[in-house]
């Protein structure tokens, strides 16, 4: 059964909460969170923050997952992020009152919690663990942002930035075990978070489909041997 189907209408009884998402709050916080906002659905490909909007709601990501962008004037665009279960987007923008830093698009069915500005401000100054948690959200934001930054400017070739993006959205616990996501960007949209082309994206996924270091089946790639993949990046 999928996820978005399983989770609870209330946060207090949510099956997918785990212990380092946002909403891992103590039992009165989570009662005072379900009657915050409201939950919305929406379908693949739905911009749900705009960049330079302003900054009316924030939303934590109950089920799903949703790329972070940003875009130049020029029309050119980076990809930051994959958002999933337990994430917050809009907070930075939210809590300095400034307009989103960035897009934020679904890559497929998502459910979200839509929390106005003003609700939520005064949820956090009402429960000394919500700020913590917003700390420390903005530090795993922080954390990835360097993470873009070094993988953008440090990696030494195009596989090895390709190498390294398809094993960072994979998280593998163990990297001498397979790893398996569902392949929701097109090669345009994996290029940009690996600062490459499209048409490099495509030949090196190639090439690591000819070496055996991943396998597509359908919607799916799976990586079989994260420590191999992970040698590109030495």
């Amino acid at each position: 059964m999928p996820v978005i189907n399983r989770l609870q209408k209330g946060c207090k009884d949510c099956a997918v909460r785990h212990p380092n998402s946002f909403c891992a709050l103590d039992p009165d916080a989570l009662e005072r969170l379900d009657t915050l906002g409201q939950q919305i659905d929406v379908e693949p490909r739905t911009i749900v923050v705009e960049e330079e909007g302003k900054p009316r709601n924030l939303y934590v990501v109950c089920a799903g997952r949703l790329k972070v962008v940003v875009s130049s004037e020029s029309g050119h665009s980076l990809l930051l992020r994959i958002a999933g279960p337990g994430d917050v987007i809009g907070l930075a923008a939210v809590l300095r009152n400034v307009p989103y830093e960035a897009s934020a698009e679904s890559l497929e069915p998502c459910r979200l919690k839509r929390i106005p500005q003003s609700a939520f401000l005064e949820f956090m100054h009402s429960h000394a663990q919500v700020s913590q948690n917003c700390a420390n959200e903005a530090a795993a934001e922080y954390q990835q942002a360097l993470i873009s930054a070094r993988r953008l400017a440090l990696s030494g070739s195009a596989a090895a930035r390709l190498a390294n993006t398809l094993i960072e959205w994979a998280h593998p616990r163990d990297l001498s075990a397979p790893a398996r996501f569902a392949m929701t960007l097109t090669h345009e949209e994996l290029g940009s978070m690996a600062g490459i082309t499209r048409e490099t994206t495509s030949r090196l996924l190639a090439r690591f489909e000819r070496e055996a270091l991943i396998h597509r089946r359908g919607a799916f790639l799976e990586i079989p041997r994260p420590d191999r993949l992970a040698a590109l990046t030495e």
